[in-house]
């Protein structure tokens, strides 16, 4: 919910073609370059989610980025040539959380799980990733209830946690 309503606002921002996507599980890509990570901290109550820190660091009017990241990060100054109002980008935001706040109380989380999957970098699409030391081929089949990567690897469904596998992008 996070991920889609931070996708989605980058997305109301970018010129007519050019598309924001989830790369699992944190991070929004646009030309295949980051634009903006997610951490969130869940505080448990048993199975149930008591409450939950979230941070999102969106790269809104940076042009400059430090050597070791400039041909993997962007800003939406460097992705529509206009310096971007930040207030505006923060209502837009908060109200694309509340939007899918309201959704997960009402239980739609079909929907979610399809915008999700919609917006996200490789679905469906076989990529290049390090894993188990080597770099592989994997076919992105989905997310899974618990928030694991769902794979095809080698001829079999292999669920991958966070870390497990690092993506060429």
């Amino acid at each position: 919910m996070v991920a889609l309503a931070v996708q989605r606002t980058v997305q109301g921002l970018l010129p007519a073609g050019m598309e924001a996507q989830i790369k699992w599980p944190n991070d929004i890509l646009v030309q295949r370059k980051k634009i903006a990570g997610i951490l969130i901290e869940n505080q448990l109550e048993g199975n149930t989610i008591r409450a939950s820190i979230i941070g999102i660091g969106l790269n809104v009017n940076q042009v400059d980025f430090p050597p070791e990241i400039a041909a993997k990060a962007t800003s939406l100054k460097r992705q529509t040539d206009t310096h971007q109002d930040t207030g505006s980008i923060l209502n837009t935001m908060l109200g694309h959380l509340e939007a899918g706040y309201l959704a997960l109380k009402r239980g739609d989380n079909d929907t979610l799980d399809h915008a999700y999957l919609a917006a996200m970098w490789g679905y469906q699409e076989t990529v290049e990733a390090t894993l188990d030391g080597a770099c592989q081929p994997l076919y992105i089949v989905g997310v899974d209830g618990s928030g694991k990567l769902a794979v095809q690897h080698n001829g079999r469904l292999r669920l991958l946690d966070l870390k497990e596998a690092a993506f060429t992008i």
